[in-house]
C-alpha cells in the first residue's frame, strides 16, 4: 500500500476514536486530572466545560485515576480486575499518541525529502510495526543540461510551406519586357528543365530503417524525425508543383517554382544532415553522461588537494599537468581507442588559457572557491565538446554508415533527375545573376534586398532565382568529375604550430558561386556556410519563423 493510503487509513483510525472519546466526556468523573503541558485541568472544577475546538487527544499528556482499583506493576490498567471508562479511554490515548506520531512522520515525508530517510515505526501494546525504514532511492549524479546542450535548436521536421498573395507588379515593372527585351528574352531562354511529374527523390526515406542494429531510444527518435520530415517534404512539393500546374506554361513563373522545388530538394538533404547530427549527439550525451558524470566532483577534488587560495597557481604549468593526468586516466578507463592526446589538448587549452584565467578572476572578483567549480563544470563541458566529435567515442559506426548511405542515395536520384550542369547552364546562370542588378551593387546590402520578403523589384526576383539554381546544381554535381581548378593556401609551417599547406579543389560552379558570394557580402572561405545563408534568406518568404 502507497504511504498516501496508509496516512488516510490512520487518520480515519483517530478521527473514530477522538468520536468516540468525545462523546463520553462527560463520565469523565472517574478522572481526578488531566494533565496538559501548559496547565492542569481540575474536572470537579470543569466538567461542564465545553470541548476545545481541537481534539481531545491533543490536550492529554497523562490521566490520573481516582478509582480504588490497584494498578498492576508495570501496567496503566489492569484488564482482569476493572472495566471502566478508564481502561478504554487509557487504551485509546497511548494507541492515539503513537498513531499521532506515526501521521506526523508519513506527512514529514511528503513535506520534505530531506526526511526520506527517516524511520517510521510504531511501538504500542495492540499494534507494533519494528523499524520500517521508508528509504528514498539514491539519484545517480546529473550533469546540468548546459554540458551536453550543443547550443543547436532541434530542427522542426514540419515546416508548411505557406505562399502569400502576389503582389501586384508596379507600372514600372511592367514595361520592363519591353523597356529591357534583351533581358526578359535571356530570361525566357534559361536552359532549364521544368518538371511536371512528381518527384521520386525521396523513396528511399519511405522504407529506410536501421533494421537489427538497435532498439534504443536515439534510434527511434531519428526514425521518428525523418518519417516526420519526409511527409513534410512530399507535402511541400505537392502545393509547388500545383503553383507549376496553375502558370499556364509561363516561363516566368515556371521557372520561380522551378527553383522553389531544387531549393526544396536541397533543404531536404541539408536536413537529414542535420538529423544525422543530432542523432550522434544524443548517443554522445548518453554515454557522456553515463561515463562521466563524476567528472566535476573528481576534478574539484583534484584542485581542492593540491591549491587552495593562489590562483596563478591555480593555472600554472604543474596544475595543467595534473588536470592532463587527471582527464588521461578517466579518458582511458572508458575507452581506450579515443584519441586522447588531442582532445585532452583541446579540452585543457581552451579553459585554462590566460584569457579565460582573466575572465573568471573578473567575474568571481578572485572567488577562488567559485574559480574551481567553474573550473570543474567548463572542463566537463569542453570534454564533450571535443568527445562527441570523435567517431570512436560515439561509436553506432554501422547505423551511421546507413544514415549517410541514405543523404548519398537521395543525393544521387537528385542529381538524375536534373542531369549534369553542363557550361551553358552555368554561363546562363551567371549572367542571369548578372546582368539584373546593378553594378555598383553590392555587400550585405544587395542580399538583404535580393531576398526581402516585399521586394517587387522583377529583376531582382529573376538574380535571386539564378543563384538558387546554381546552388542546388552545385549541391548535386559530382565533383569528381568537375574539378576544374586547384589552389594552395599555406596555413603556415607544420614545425612553428601551423598546419601547413592545404589544397582546395574547385569545380566551376564553385567557381562561379565564390564571386557571386563575394558581390553578396559572404564568406568565401566556408562555402557552405554562404549556400546555408542564402537558403535560410530564400526561404523566410515561405516558412515562417525560418
Amino acid at each position: 500500500m502507497s504511504i498516501n493510503g496508509i496516512a488516510k487509513k490512520v487518520d480515519n483510525v483517530i478521527s473514530k476514536t477522538n468520536t468516540k472519546i468525545n462523546e463520553k466526556w462527560i463520565n469523565s468523573s472517574n478522572f481526578k486530572s488531566i494533565k496538559n503541558t501548559n496547565s492542569i485541568l481540575n474536572f470537579e472544577k470543569n466538567k461542564n466545560a465545553t470541548s476545545s475546538v481541537l481534539s481531545t487527544c491533543n490536550y492529554i499528556e497523562s490521566c490520573e485515576n481516582v478509582s480504588d482499583n490497584k494498578i498492576t506493576e508495570g501496567s496503566l490498567y489492569d484488564p482482569k480486575k476493572t472495566n471502566t471508562l478508564l481502561d478504554g479511554v487509557n487504551n485509546k490515548v497511548s494507541d492515539l499518541s503513537v498513531l499521532d506520531e506515526l501521521v506526523s512522520n508519513l506527512n514529514g515525508l511528503f513535506d520534505n525529502d530531506k526526511n526520506a530517510n527517516n524511520t517510521v515505526s510504531i511501538n504500542g501494546s495492540v499494534s507494533r510495526v519494528e523499524n520500517k525504514t521508508i528509504e528514498k532511492k539514491e539519484s545517480i549524479n546529473k550533469l546540468p543540461d548546459w554540458i551536453t546542450n550543443s547550443g543547436r535548436k532541434e530542427l522542426n521536421t514540419e515546416q508548411k510551406l505557406y505562399f502569400k498573395s502576389e503582389k501586384k507588379r508596379s507600372f514600372k515593372n511592367l514595361v520592363k519586357n519591353f523597356s529591357s527585351p534583351l533581358k526578359f528574352i535571356n530570361r525566357s531562354l534559361l536552359p532549364i528543365k521544368i518538371d511536371f511529374e512528381k518527384t521520386k527523390v525521396n523513396e528511399r526515406l519511405n522504407d529506410f530503417s536501421f533494421g537489427d542494429i538497435s532498439n534504443n531510444k536515439d534510434f527511434n527518435n531519428f526514425s521518428n524525425k525523418l518519417n516526420k520530415l519526409n511527409k513534410t517534404f512530399v507535402d511541400n512539393i505537392d502545393m509547388v508543383m500545383n503553383k507549376k500546374a496553375l502558370s499556364h506554361k509561363k516561363i516566368d513563373i515556371m521557372i520561380k517554382y522551378q527553383a522553389l522545388e531544387r531549393s526544396l530538394e536541397c533543404k531536404l538533404v541539408n536536413d537529414i544532415k542535420i538529423l544525422s547530427h543530432e542523432f550522434k549527439t544524443d548517443i554522445a550525451k548518453s554515454k557522456f553522461q553515463e561515463n562521466y558524470s563524476d567528472l566535476p566532483g573528481k576534478i574539484n577534488s583534484k584542485l581542492n588537494s593540491t591549491f587552495n587560495s593562489n590562483i596563478d597557481e591555480l593555472f600554472s604549468s604543474n596544475m595543467v599537468d595534473e588536470l592532463r593526468d587527471l582527464l588521461k586516466e578517466k579518458i582511458n578507463s572508458q575507452n581506450n581507442k579515443i584519441n586522447i592526446h588531442d582532445v585532452i589538448n583541446k579540452t585543457i587549452n581552451s579553459v585554462m588559457s590566460p584569457e579565460n584565467k582573466n575572465n573568471m578572476m573578473t567575474e568571481f572578483e578572485n572567488d577562488v572557491e567559485s574559480i574551481k567549480k567553474e573550473l570543474s563544470f567548463n572542463l566537463t563541458k569542453e570534454l564533450f565538446k571535443n568527445l562527441s566529435k570523435d567517431v570512436d567515442f560515439i561509436g553506432e559506426k554501422n547505423a551511421i554508415a546507413k544514415i549517410e548511405g541514405l543523404i548519398k542515395t537521395v543525393k544521387d536520384d537528385v542529381s538524375k533527375k536534373m542531369g549534369n550542369p553542363t557550361d551553358k547552364i552555368i554561363n546562363s546562370l551567371k549572367d542571369s545573376f548578372y546582368e539584373n542588378i546593378k553594378s555598383n551593387d553590392n555587400g550585405e546590402d544587395l542580399l538583404t534586398r535580393l531576398f526581402k520578403n516585399s521586394s517587387n523589384n522583377i529583376h531582382y526576383k529573376w538574380a535571386q532565382d539564378a543563384v538558387l539554381l546554381l546552388i542546388s546544381y552545385e549541391t548535386f554535381e559530382n565533383k569528381n568529375d568537375q574539378i576544374s581548378s586547384t589552389n594552395y593556401i599555406n596555413n603556415g609551417v607544420v614545425k612553428d604550430g601551423g598546419k601547413g599547406s592545404k589544397k582546395i579543389q574547385e569545380t566551376k560552379i564553385e567557381t562561379t558561386l565564390s564571386g557571386i558570394f563575394s558581390r553578396l557580402g559572404l564568406s568565401l572561405k566556408n562555402l557552405d556556410a554562404s549556400k546555408d545563408e542564402v537558403l535560410r534568406k530564400y526561404f523566410a518568404n515561405y516558412f515562417e519563423h525560418y
